[in-house]
C-alpha cells in the first residue's frame, strides 16, 4: 500500500508540473496572440491615415498644407521626445523608408494632429493617437506606439504587413511645354510636363505691364482662353525639397502670346488647307486647332472646287507710331518710316477689340471693314460690317480654256507654274472677277455680265443672290493686306520678286506677306497690283472702273480735294516708306513695284490708263456674308 501511494504521490507531482508547463505555453501563446492582434490593428489605423493623408497631399501643396492645418504646434515635452527619439533611429539608419534629402530628418517639417483634428482634417473618426506627419515626404509617425518583440513602434511601415513608404519627388526641376491654339473666336493654351502638377495658375498682363489676379485652371492641361494679350501660367508639383519654397516647386512659362481673332467666314465650296513641312497642302476642317494662329504669322488658307487659294485677313484696327513723332507729322516726317500696330476686333465691333479692352485713343478699324454707305465709301469701305475678307493668295493666273466651243481666258489663283495675268484692261479685270459669282445683273458699267458656264464659273459661285462677293482687289483692301504684313504679325521685310510667274516659282517664302508658306504672295514686286480706285477717271471710252467719278462699294474715286484725307490704304500714311514710289497724279491706282523697279516696296503706288499694261497683275477678292 504504501508503495502504491509513493507512486501516486510522484505522479501526481508530475502531472502538477506539466498542468503548469503548459499552462505557461498557453499563457505565452495567447500573449503572442494578442500582440499579434494590436500589431494587426495598429497597422489596420495607420494604413488608414496614411490613405487620408496622402488624399490632402495630393491636393494641396506644402506650403498650402502647412497654411491650412498649420506646422508643428505647442505639444506636451513627451510627445515632442518621441517624435525626436523616431527621427533619431532613423538618423541612424535602423527604421526604413527614411529620406534625409527630402526632410524627414528635421523635426520643423512636421505637423502634429491631435486625436480631434484627426477627426476634423483627417476626417477619421475615434481614433485614439496624435500623429506627427510630414508633407512633403508623407511620413507619419504616432504618438501612440504598438509593442512588437519587446520593442515600441510609432510607424507602420516598420511592421510586419505595414506598406513601403513612397519614395517622394526629390526632383525639383521641371519644364513646361506651352502651345497655343486658335480657332472658333476663342483659344486655348496646353500645358504639358514630365511631373504631376497639382495646380495650374495663369494672368494676364495688364496695360502697365503688372499682372492681372491669378485664375486656378479647372484641367492642368488645357487653358481655354476667350481674350487676346500676353499671358503668364505657373504650374505647380508637390516637390519634396524643403529648400524649394516650402517643398512647392513651381515653374512659369511667360511672354505667352495668344492671339484671338475673328474666325474665317465659309461657305459651301470652301475647303480649309494648311500645309506640310515641305509646303505640301493638306486638306483639313475648320475646326481644326492647327488651322490657323496669327500670333504665329500662321494666316488662314482656303481652296475654292478650282483649287483657286485664298488668305483670311480678319477685322482689325490699327494706329501709326512714326519714327519721329509729331501730331500731325509733315511728309518728311512720315517718310522716315514708323510702326504699324495691330488691334484684331471682336465680331463687327468698332471699340472693342479681341483682348476684351476698348480701344486706345488713335485706333482706327480698316475701311476695308466697314460700312460705307453714310460716308458715299469715301475710305473704300463696304456696303456692311465685315468681320474680315479673303484675299487671293497668288496673282491670278490664266490658261486657255474651250466654253461653249469658244476658247477663253481661264482664271485662277493657285500654285501652278503660270506667269501673272497681264496685259488686261482694268475694266476687264474687274469684270472677270465680278463673272466669278455673278448670275445676271447690272454693273457699275451698265452692261451686263453674262453668267459663266462650266469650268468658267471659278468655283461654284453663280448668283447674286447667294451670300459671296467677288471682285477686284480695292485701294482699301490692299492697304488692309499690307499693313497687317508691316506688323507684328506679318513678314515686314517682304523681299521684292523678281519674276512674272504668280507663284513666285514657289520656293521664295522671303516674297510672302508671313514670311512663311501661309502668307500672300507678290504684293511687292513681280508685277504692279491693279487696284479699283483712282483719281479723275473720266468716262472716255467705256472702259474706266468708274463712269460716275463717285466711290462705290467696288471702286473709290481719289479727288484732288480728298485723297490726303483717305486714311487705310496705304499711301498718304506711308508715304516715302521703303523707298516706294509717291507719284500719282490721274487715272487708275497700281501697287507695288515690278520685276523691272524692285526697290519700289510695298507701300509704292503708281499710275496706269484705261489700257493694257505688261508689268501690271491683278487679285480677286471674295466677300461673305450671312
Amino acid at each position: 500500500m504504501k508503495k502504491e501511494n509513493g507512486i501516486t504521490l510522484i505522479s501526481l507531482v508530475i502531472t502538477i508540473i506539466l498542468i503548469l508547463i503548459l499552462a505557461s505555453v498557453s499563457i505565452y501563446t495567447g500573449v503572442n496572440i494578442y500582440e499579434q492582434m494590436r500589431v494587426k490593428n495598429f497597422v489596420a489605423k495607420m494604413k488608414a491615415v496614411q490613405t487620408a493623408v496622402d488624399k490632402v497631399c495630393d491636393k494641396y501643396t506644402v506650403q498650402e498644407i502647412n497654411s491650412k492645418i498649420g506646422v508643428l504646434a505647442s505639444t506636451s515635452g513627451d510627445d515632442i521626445n518621441i517624435l525626436n527619439n523616431v527621427i533619431a533611429e532613423g538618423q541612424a539608419g535602423t527604421l526604413k523608408c527614411w529620406y534625409k534629402e527630402a526632410g524627414d530628418e528635421n523635426s520643423n517639417n512636421y505637423i502634429y494632429l491631435t486625436k480631434e483634428r484627426i477627426n476634423s482634417d483627417l476626417g477619421l473618426r475615434d481614433f485614439d493617437t496624435a500623429i506627427f506627419f510630414n508633407p512633403g515626404t508623407r511620413n507619419i509617425i504616432a504618438v501612440k506606439g504598438v509593442k512588437h518583440e519587446n520593442k515600441i513602434y510609432y510607424r507602420q511601415y516598420d511592421l510586419p504587413n505595414g506598406q513601403e513608404l513612397k519614395v517622394p519627388n526629390t526632383d525639383t526641376n521641371f519644364t513646361l511645354d506651352v502651345s497655343v491654339k486658335t480657332f472658333d473666336n476663342k483659344a486655348v493654351i496646353y500645358v504639358s510636363t514630365d511631373k504631376n502638377i497639382t495646380e495650374l495658375k495663369y494672368y494676364k498682363k495688364k496695360d502697365d505691364g503688372t499682372f492681372r489676379d491669378p485664375i486656378i485652371a479647372k484641367n492642368v492641361k488645357e487653358i481655354p482662353i476667350t481674350e487676346s494679350g500676353i499671358y503668364k501660367v505657373e504650374a505647380k508639383i508637390n516637390g519634396s525639397s524643403q529648400n524649394v519654397d516650402n517643398g512647392v516647386v513651381i515653374e512659369t512659362a511667360d511672354n505667352i502670346n495668344v492671339t484671338i481673332v475673328n474666325k474665317p467666314m465659309l461657305v459651301s465650296g470652301m475647303t480649309p488647307i494648311k500645309y506640310d513641312a515641305s509646303g505640301s497642302q493638306i486638306t483639313t476642317t475648320a475646326d481644326d486647332k492647327d488651322w490657323y494662329n496669327y500670333a504665329n504669322k500662321k494666316w488662314a488658307n482656303i481652296k475654292l472646287k478650282d483649287g483657286s487659294v485664298y488668305v483670311w485677313i480678319p477685322r482689325y484696327a490699327y494706329s501709326i507710331t512714326y519714327d519721329n513723332p509729331a501730331s500731325n507729322p509733315t511728309e518728311e516726317q512720315i517718310a522716315e518710316g514708323g510702326t504699324i500696330n495691330i488691334e484684331f476686333m471682336k465680331d463687327t465691333s468698332d471699340f472693342i477689340s479681341t483682348t476684351g479692352n476698348t480701344l486706345s485713343a488713335g485706333y482706327k478699324v480698316m475701311p476695308a471693314f466697314k460700312d460705307g454707305t453714310r460716308n458715299g465709301f469715301a475710305n473704300g469701305e463696304w456696303d456692311s460690317e465685315l468681320t474680315g475678307i479673303w484675299v487671293a493668295k497668288y496673282e491670278t493666273t490664266t490658261n486657255k480654256i474651250t466654253v461653249d466651243g469658244e476658247e477663253k481666258d481661264f482664271p485662277k489663283n493657285q500654285f501652278v507654274n503660270y506667269q501673272s495675268w497681264r496685259e488686261i484692261t482694268p475694266k476687264d479685270a474687274f469684270d472677270i472677277c465680278r463673272k466669278m459669282e455673278a448670275l445676271t445683273t447690272t454693273t457699275y458699267f451698265d452692261d451686263i455680265v453674262v453668267r459663266a458656264s462650266g469650268d468658267y464659273n471659278y468655283g461654284i459661285y453663280q448668283t447674286d443672290i447667294n451670300n459671296i462677293d467677288t471682285h477686284l482687289m480695292k485701294n482699301s483692301e490692299y492697304g488692309a493686306v499690307a499693313y497687317l504684313a508691316y506688323s507684328i504679325y506679318g513678314n515686314n521685310t517682304i523681299q521684292p520678286v523678281s519674276t512674272y510667274f504668280a507663284n513666285n516659282t514657289g520656293t521664295d517664302n522671303n516674297t510672302s506677306t508671313t514670311g512663311n508658306i501661309y502668307g500672300i504672295y507678290g504684293i511687292s514686286g513681280g508685277t504692279k497690283e491693279l487696284v479699283a480706285a483712282g483719281r479723275n477717271i473720266e468716262p472716255t471710252d467705256g472702259a474706266n472702273l468708274n463712269s460716275e467719278n463717285k466711290s462705290t462699294r467696288y471702286t473709290t474715286y481719289y479727288s484732288a480735294q480728298d485723297s490726303n484725307n483717305i486714311y487705310g490704304d496705304a499711301i498718304k500714311e506711308t508715304s516715302g516708306w521703303n523707298d516706294c514710289n509717291t507719284e500719282y497724279s490721274s487715272f487708275i491706282f497700281s501697287r507695288g513695284g515690278d520685276k523691272n523697279n524692285l526697290g519700289s516696296g510695298l507701300f509704292a503706288y503708281n499710275n496706269m490708263n484705261a489700257g493694257t499694261d505688261d508689268k501690271v497683275s491683278f487679285r480677286p477678292v471674295l466677300i461673305i456674308e450671312y
